[in-house]
């Protein structure tokens, strides 16, 4: 059996757990959106109030939805491109893992205290685990030799500058977090299509 850094195993088993701990991650973020308790001759005089104090939560679960769908698809697609995983790649994608599984929380404490600097860099300092995590699973797939041989190597550029750009808005959203936290999602937001604008502009050489 190949020892140290020849031995090779099997991907099925990582996209697997990585494809169950999103899965779980996703249906957290529903729990945070909870029915209002309140006697029915009370709720019809209330309800519509305590709803609109849900508003925030509903929208951090609706970015918070789309960004983890959005890691989850480019890690997925990464994976399109890996023959097959080793040691190092296991531990970068567990890295990676580790920040997905704090997301709930993170969305939990960003919605419920939405406008406030603390929670907002806490939740932004998780984005930037995933990034770390998701490029470092990228960095270790390339320089380990695990890659199937593209049929055209820009489709490796394109891929490695999508997993780039999510880091770069990561850590703009924290600065902005740190001053203006009611702007660090917009932030985010649009530097990320700043850079995919860009990206596509660019020759992928």
């Amino acid at each position: 059996m190949a020892t140290g850094s020849t031995l090779n195993l099997h991907k099925v088993r990582i996209e697997a757990l990585t494809d169950g701990v999103f899965a779980i991650m996703l249906t957290l973020l529903v729990l945070e959106l909870k029915v209002p308790e309140m006697p029915r001759a009370e709720a019809e005089l209330h309800l519509g109030e305590h709803l609109r104090h849900l508003a925030p939560v509903f929208v951090s679960f609706i970015v918070t939805f789309i960004v983890g769908g959005l890691f989850w698809y480019l890690h997925h697609l990464s994976f399109h491109f890996v023959n097959h995983t080793s040691p190092k790649l296991v531990v970068a994608n567990l890295f990676f893992l580790g920040f997905v599984s704090l997301l709930p929380f993170s969305m939990a404490l960003y919605g419920r205290y939405n406008g406030q600097t603390i929670p907002t860099v806490c939740y932004f300092a998780n984005f930037i685990g995933m990034s770390v995590g998701l490029n470092l699973h990228w960095l270790v797939a390339r320089r380990e030799g695990l890659l199937i041989a593209p049929r055209h190597e820009a489709d490796l550029v394109l891929l490695t500058r999508r997993i780039r750009r999510l880091l770069v808005a990561s850590v703009i959203g924290l600065g902005v977090a740190i001053f203006q936290p009611l702007f660090a999602i917009l932030a985010f937001t649009a530097i990320l299509l700043v850079l995919r604008s860009r990206d596509r502009l660019r020759p992928a050489a």
